[in-house]
């Protein structure tokens, strides 16, 4: 046990040290895979002493940035470093070992991480990347410094390949090195692979190939883009007649590798879209590559990644003009690789694309009738258009009771109205008489009327409602929920009913808004099916939704809350877990495993549980909570099935998406559908007060495939267990 303690702090001391050196490389590829990183590490070794100098120069770059006690975050993910690698990595190539050039590599990378750090402070504010600015510029720098000196020596590595190789490893690699050589490779892919090895400075198709495996494994998407980009920029070349011994000279290519892996699934979300994208601006930034090339020639310097630098730049300044939610989006929930940005987007536009921010509700309470919907025929045209009417009906399909000559007789009158949702009383109209059946007051038409203020310009109108009934007055606050009046028949209204709407401004009558309601059930004959953000169409029967107290406690997570959980699977020693409920830097509250050192997101507003998002290891407990859990809705309504849609890379396992990530940004078909229902009829039980039987269903196309089962016990509003029955395993909650 001692020797596990010891083990385990050493791992948490070097994990930091781990991360950043591996984050650096994989930042040149936007990622933050660190089995992509060691990939990328080995094909920097291709040349020893390129990738040997640029190690250094990355190690040198951390321990400053440390010393100089920098912000962790960007230490730890390679932001502040990666720029000294490549630095380091050009030293590495073209200079001698010397005291001269350790003493060089360690002002350089000094220097690049200064740059860095300054850099990403100016850019930060436009909310625009680093990208490889600061290398070079302190390359550059240090290239023009080295002319007024005798030392480093330039090296003459590279002149007698086959004497080095054979230093290196003997005959096994110098055999390797005259079979590469003497393959048939097509001229397009030996410069591709080329250029890929050019990223990290490596001129070689073997580190090619080892950073294509390694794209290949890391994303599809990016892999496509790659090959989009660079067959673009070569054909483009072979088109206007350059030709591409340019190409095959400096392997700049790898400027239309980049543009096309960062603008075309990195930063944007990848679709058709992007991919066209790719093939109109490649042409452009060969352009600027030919026109860049001439000046820096004249200048004796290298131009490196310059042009997709400034490419890149400009493309997102323009990209961000977009504010809709058309054409081209740019990532805003960053996942560091371009298939779980695209996925993660998919299921956000479809799960919160509807979503306000501030929740209204029905104005009902029990279950009523939409006689006329947004856009109804009747009355509500033109800037009324966006409103609802509510009547109350019998199993026959009637309003009222017969003989139907009086508003008494009508089921929805003095039924009570309710707030939809908290808010300050912006205005009242209640002097109104009601009207006999079948006439209309046309001179007053809205009736008693109360207008509601929620904040942010967002107003509710309840109208037609009884003279004299109204409980609130201008200025009174009001919650979701409150009894404010009761229906009436006043003002144009041919018979008792409520008429609803949201509209930006606060006075009676004023002009409508397209706004959805949070949620409402619907009763389908002897069914009910939940909605959320949307707007109930006419003919509905619908029913505001009322909350059951325990299951509101038992999903009610407070930060500061601690979950200890032992988690028991078949032929498995029992592993004990301890959760806690903590905030992010934007105050979004998430569950932390320590154990797994997994998070998930989530959101509680008192209706409903929902996860939002999930990071960490897949085959956690935590991991298997998010799927039981995803969505909980507290309604106290017995049999209701509430379904809703998970991310697909969050359930689906890599290998088995593998031609889905291909066809992604073109086609969906593969979807994982969850389920879940609250079971309350044995409420009188001594060992739980209600259990949520839940799953996730796995879809290719319309074929089914496995699905996974929970089973959650619920007792005295609190989580005590939940089931996993696809594993035969259980969780136990020990301590909450």
């Amino acid at each position: 046990m001692q020797i596990q303690k010891a083990i385990y702090r050493m791992y948490q001391t070097w994990r930091p040290w781990y991360d950043a050196i591996l984050n650096s490389y994989a930042q040149l590829f936007f990622s933050n895979n660190l089995q992509f990183a060691l990939l990328l590490l080995a094909a920097t070794f291709i040349n020893p002493f390129s990738g040997f100098s640029g190690m250094v120069a990355l190690i040198i770059s951390i321990v400053t940035a440390k010393w100089l006690k920098l912000p962790e975050g960007p230490i730890r993910t390679g932001m502040y470093s990666f720029n000294s690698l490549l630095m380091g990595l050009v030293l590495g190539m073209y200079f001698e070992y010397t005291p001269a050039f350790w003493m060089l590599l360690t002002l350089g990378s000094v220097f690049t991480l200064l740059v860095s750090v300054w850099l990403a402070r100016i850019l930060y504010a436009s909310q625009l990347p680093i990208l490889a600015l600061p290398f070079i510029a302190g390359i550059w720098i240090l290239l023009l410094s080295l002319r007024r000196f005798d030392s480093p020596e330039i090296t003459q590595r590279g002149i007698y390949a086959i004497n080095e190789w054979y230093a290196l490893g003997g005959m096994p690699l110098v055999t390797l090195y005259e079979w590469m050589q003497s393959q048939p490779f097509p001229h397009f892919w030996d410069i591709y692979l080329k250029s890929l090895g050019a990223i990290f400075f490596q001129y070689n198709i073997l580190s090619g190939i080892c950073i294509g495996i390694g794209l290949l494994i890391y994303s599809r998407i990016a892999f496509s883009l790659s090959l989009i980009g660079f067959a673009t920029g070569y054909y483009f070349y072979a088109w206007i007649g350059t030709g591409v011994s340019e190409l095959q000279y400096s392997f700049i290519g790898f400027n239309f590798i980049l543009s096309a892996i960062s603008l075309g699934g990195f930063f944007t979300i990848p679709s058709w879209r992007t991919y066209i994208l790719v093939l109109l601006i490649t042409p452009v930034m060969a352009l600027v590559v030919s026109a860049f090339t001439s000046i820096t020639m004249s200048l004796q310097l290298p131009l490196y990644a310059l042009p997709f630098n400034l490419i890149l730049l400009v493309m997102l300044q323009v990209l961000r003009l977009n504010y809709s939610r058309q054409g081209i989006q740019l990532t805003q929930h960053q996942e560091y690789q371009p298939e779980k940005n695209l996925y993660r987007y998919i299921h956000d536009q479809k799960r919160f694309g509807n979503q306000t921010f501030i929740p209204i509700h029905p104005p009902i309470l029990g279950t009523w009738y939409v006689s006329q919907d947004a856009s109804g025929d009747i009355t509500h045209l033109g800037e009324y258009r966006n409103a609802l009417d509510f009547v109350v009906k019998d199993h026959n399909g009637k309003t009222y009771k017969e003989p139907g000559t009086n508003p008494e007789h009508y089921y929805a009158y003095q039924l009570p109205v309710v707030a939809p949702a908290d808010g300050t009383v912006a205005e009242v109209l209640d002097d109104i008489p009601d009207n006999t059946i079948g006439n209309v007051n046309l001179q007053q038409n809205w009736g008693n009327s109360i207008v509601i203020w929620h904040g942010h310009q967002l107003y509710s109108q309840v109208s037609h409602v009884k003279a004299g009934s109204i409980r609130v007055k201008p200025g009174d606050i009001v919650q979701r929920g409150d009894i404010i009046a009761v229906c009436g028949n006043s003002g144009r209204s041919p018979e008792p009913h409520i008429h609803f709407q949201v509209q930006s401004t606060p006075h009676i009558g004023s002009r409508t808004l397209h706004y959805p309601l949070a949620y409402f059930l619907e009763k389908n004959q002897n069914t009910w099916r939940f909605h959320d953000y949307a707007l109930p169409t006419t003919g509905m029967e619908i029913s505001r939704m009322q909350s059951l107290p325990v299951l509101v406690d038992a999903f009610t997570l407070i930060p500061g809350k601690i979950w200890m959980w032992e988690f028991r699977r078949l032929n498995r020693a029992p592993q004990l877990l301890r959760w806690e409920v903590l905030t992010d830097a934007l105050g979004y509250p998430y569950v932390y495993c320590t154990t797994t050192r997994s998070a998930v997101w989530f959101s509680n507003d008192g209706m409903r549980f929902r996860c939002t998002h999930f990071t960490g290891n897949r085959n956690s407990l935590l991991a298997y909570f998010y799927q039981a859990h995803f969505q909980i809705i507290f309604a106290d309504t017995a049999g209701l099935e509430v379904n809703d849609t998970l991310p697909v890379h969050q359930i689906w396992k890599r290998a088995t998406r593998y031609f889905q990530d291909f066809l992604a940004p073109f086609i969906l078909f593969m979807s994982a559908e969850h389920y879940s229902i609250v079971d309350t009829s044995d409420t009188t039980s001594q060992t739980h007060d209600c259990i949520i039987q839940s799953g996730v269903r796995r879809r290719i196309g319309s074929w089914a495939m496995a699905s996974r089962s929970f089973s959650s016990f619920i007792q005295n509003g609190k989580l005590r267990s939940f089931t996993i029955h696809h594993l035969h395993a259980e969780a136990v909650c020990l301590e909450s």
